[in-house]
C-alpha cells in the first residue's frame, strides 16, 4: 500500500525557489573573497582597494536601509493624517471660497481681511442668477480679520432657499472700492486621498475640495 495514499501526502514536486538578482551582502563576502584567492602573487592588491570596497559595500546597504526606514515613516505619517482628516467629517472648516451651501438649521459664518484705511466692509449674499439676497454687517473680531454671520433671511426677513449661494466682499478705501478674499465656513462632507502623492483633501457641503493644509480653522 501506498504511504502516500494512507498519509494523505501530495506528490507533486517542490517548488522551486527563484534565485534572486540582487547582489546580497553573502554574496559580496564571496566575490570578495575569491578575489583574495586569486589574486596575481607578484602583484597583489592594494588593501585598501579591498577596504574601499568593503566600505562602498556598506554604505549602499546604510543607504537602502535608511530608504526604506524612511519609506515607513513617510506611510505612518500620511495614515496619521488621513486619520485626523476623517475625524473633521460632519465638522465644519474654515476655508477660502465665494460659494456657500445654505443648509436647514445651520448659520452661515465667514471671516474677510480688514484692509487698511477702510471706511466700510461689506458682505453681500447673492443667489446664483446673481440677484442680491442679503447684505451682511461685519465685526471686527482682531488680528486684522473681520467676521460676517448669515442666519438665512433675505433683506425681507424671509427665509431663503436651502441652496448654494455666491459671496463676495468689498471693502471702502477713500472712493474706491476694492474686492477682498471671503472665508466661509463649510461643513466636511468626506476625506478623500490621492493614491499616488497620498495628499488628503476635504470635500465640502459646497462640492468642492480644499487640501487639508489649506484648513486654517475648524469647528
Amino acid at each position: 500500500m501506498s504511504i502516500d495514499k494512507i498519509t494523505g501526502a501530495s506528490t507533486a514536486p517542490l517548488p522551486v525557489k527563484k534565485k534572486s538578482d540582487t547582489l546580497g551582502q553573502e554574496d559580496f563576502l564571496k566575490i570578495l573573497v575569491a578575489q583574495m584567492n586569486n589574486q596575481d602573487p607578484t602583484n597583489p592588491a592594494d588593501n585598501a582597494e579591498f577596504l574601499g570596497q568593503m566600505a562602498q559595500f556598506s554604505m549602499v546597504s546604510g543607504i537602502n536601509k535608511l530608504g526604506t526606514s524612511m519609506d515607513g515613516v513617510a506611510g505612518t505619517v500620511d495614515a496619521s493624517r488621513s486619520l485626523q482628516a476623517s475625524a473633521l467629517v460632519d465638522r465644519e472648516v474654515l476655508v477660502e471660497s465665494s460659494t456657500v451651501r445654505l443648509e436647514s438649521g445651520r448659520t452661515l459664518d465667514g471671516m474677510v481681511t480688514n484692509v487698511p484705511g477702510a471706511t466700510a466692509v461689506n458682505v453681500q449674499v447673492r443667489d446664483l442668477a446673481g440677484n442680491l439676497v442679503k447684505t451682511l454687517p461685519v465685526q471686527d473680531i482682531g488680528n486684522q480679520r473681520l467676521a460676517f454671520s448669515w442666519d438665512g433671511s433675505n433683506e425681507a426677513g424671509e427665509p431663503a432657499l436651502q441652496s448654494s449661494y455666491t459671496l463676495t466682499a468689498t471693502a471702502l478705501v477713500g472712493t474706491e472700492q476694492k474686492k477682498i478674499p471671503v472665508y466661509s465656513f463649510a461643513r466636511v462632507k468626506s476625506v478623500q486621498v490621492n493614491p499616488d502623492t497620498q495628499a488628503v483633501s476635504l470635500v465640502l457641503n459646497n462640492d468642492e475640495s480644499k487640501a487639508l493644509n489649506t484648513i486654517s480653522q475648524y469647528r
